[in-house]
């Protein structure tokens, strides 16, 4: 994996998901939305945890010396 999809997905999942889902539950209490929030936020944290994994395995080979496809 290069360098720049490397940074760009760790950014999406340190920064851009947590603060996605802080807003959708917060505007959802203010504005009493009709969407299924908790399903909305849960299926953005389980990508964003799927994601950081896959970066993590990426990082590990990486630091080790292995060549990483991509």
């Amino acid at each position: 994996m290069c360098n720049k999809v490397y940074d760009i997905l760790k950014r999406i999942c340190l920064v851009v998901i947590p603060a996605l889902n802080v807003l959708l539950t917060t505007l959802n209490a203010l504005w009493h939305w009709e969407l299924p929030i908790e399903a909305i936020t849960g299926t953005l944290s389980a990508i964003a945890l799927f994601i950081g994994t896959l970066l993590g395995i990426s990082s590990a080979k990486y630091n080790k010396g292995i060549e990483v496809d991509g």
